[in-house]
């Protein structure tokens, strides 16, 4: 996944590597990657921390994913059909304490109730990215893992 971002527009896009996790030919992107994080997110007990803030998944939402089963049993069949129906309601943020944040970007495929988070990566005064792991899947099979941007908004 190839990800821009400028000012609050998010363009994403997909490339294949040659051999999976071979960054070797793209060595300025793999260190660019790397050089905002000053201080890595550790996960302990399901809650991503460092000294600065804390991410940990929101409340198990018993009502969202009743309404989400109905969704299926109308004829729905995946994330992308829920977030058609639902927009942003049908979307269960992380709770991040320590910094404000605004959600930039959801991809489209993830499913945002009732998930964990499996990754985390913070850039300092940028952004945050939160990936998740939905132990769901889509009618078909397909995960409806995800990932969320965040900006990190500035004290005023």
């Amino acid at each position: 996944m190839q990800i821009g971002i400028k000012d609050s527009i998010v363009s994403v896009s997909q490339s294949e590597l040659k051999e999976y996790n071979n960054w070797e030919s793209i060595p300025e992107l793999y260190s660019l990657f790397n050089i905002y994080k000053e201080e890595p997110l550790v996960l302990k007990d399901d809650v991503w921390e460092n000294k600065d803030l804390k991410i940990l998944p929101p409340p198990y939402d018993s009502s969202l994913y009743k309404e989400f089963n109905e969704h299926i049993v109308q004829g729905g069949s995946n994330a992308i059909t829920w977030f058609k129906l639902k927009g942003n309601k049908g979307i269960k943020l992380p709770n991040i304490e320590g910094i404000k944040t605004e959600l930039i970007f959801s991809y489209k495929t993830g499913l945002y109730i009732n998930y964990k988070i499996s990754e985390v990566h913070y850039f300092p005064k940028r952004f945050i990215v939160v990936f998740t792991h939905q132990p769901r899947n889509a009618v078909g099979l397909d995960t409806m893992h995800g990932f969320l941007i965040f900006k990190i908004k500035e004290d005023t």
